[in-house]
């Protein structure tokens, strides 16, 4: 029923990362019911790893979690959700390498930059992360200026954790 969603999947990881192979990938797609608008789920085994469109590394079996809300979203948009949980094969979370190779392929961030959202600069405090400064807009200018925010946040707090999303 979802082999469509599937097959675009492995379009989209042969046009993110160029040593793919499509064999070398058992994906399965589910439908759920609540948020998030998609999810990429994994054995804790996997080690995905990848430098910049180069996998090193990825799993072999892969489950693609599906809200109702993002199967409602037009192309452009599921596209760009779709782009962005094929990123995760590489890099398992939202780290400076996922963040850079977003940036360059033009994939968003968050599933909120996809819906016309915000840019957030988060520094982590105890277990959590909590905002520091909110941008209203996800145009590529905005999301540089929060990334140097950010940046400029580190150097200034050394040891702190910092993250835009």
């Amino acid at each position: 029923m979802y082999e469509h969603i599937a097959a675009q999947f492995k379009k989209e990881a042969k046009e993110i990362f160029r040593n793919f192979e499509e064999s070398n990938l058992e994906l399965e797609v589910i439908p759920r019911k609540q948020k998030p608008l998609m999810t990429l789920g994994y054995s804790a085994q996997a080690r995905p790893r990848a430098i910049g469109d180069m996998l090193l590394c990825h799993p072999r079996k892969v489950k693609l979690y599906l809200s109702q809300e993002s199967m409602r979203y037009d192309e452009p948009k599921f596209k760009s959700l779709l782009r962005h949980e094929v990123l995760h094969l590489g890099y398992p979370r939202h780290d400076w390498a996922f963040r850079s190779l977003a940036q360059e392929k033009g994939i968003p961030l968050t599933g909120s930059t996809v819906e016309g959202g915000s840019v957030k600069v988060q520094i982590k405090q105890g277990a959590r992360y909590v905002t520091v400064k909110t941008y209203e807009s996800t145009e590529k200018w905005v999301v540089d200026r929060a990334n140097e925010y950010a940046k400029h946040l580190a150097r200034t707090n050394r040891g702190t954790k910092v993250r835009v999303s």
